[in-house]
This record gives structure tokens, sequence and C-alpha cells, in this order.
């Protein structure tokens, strides 16, 4: 993944975006780390970063299930 997108460290899994109804995001705490090594609370807020729904990130493109150290 190219330093312009968001993705994980060691090792990456794409997001499954396609599985949720954006904007809205379940309440449920499972955090993410992107490669622009911010903590997601969980896919689905990640996603929302992908598609551009959240302003501040965007061209996300992989995840792993784990705070960002």
């Amino acid at each position: 993944v190219s330093g312009a997108g968001i993705g994980m460290r060691s090792r990456r899994k794409e997001p499954d975006c396609g599985s949720y109804i954006l904007p809205g995001c379940p309440k449920i705490l499972d955090p993410v780390c992107g490669t622009d090594s911010e903590t997601y609370p969980n896919e689905c807020e990640l996603c929302r970063c992908v598609k551009g729904v959240k302003p501040r990130c965007s061209n996300t493109s992989a995840a792993k299930k784990i705070r960002c150290s």
C-alpha cells in the first residue's frame, strides 16, 4: 500500500466495506489500525474514511484488528 492510503503494518487485511450500510456504523468496539497510524473504533468507521464519508481521510485500503502502537 502506498503512503497515500491507510492500511496495516504487519498482516494486511482488506476491509470488507461492502458489508456496511454507510454512513451509519454499529457501536461495536473492535479497534482497527490504519496505515495512517490512526486507530479506528471498528472496521466500519475505517470504511467511512475509505468511502469519503469522513472528510479527514481517504484512499484507505487495509486494516488490522488491533490498536495502533
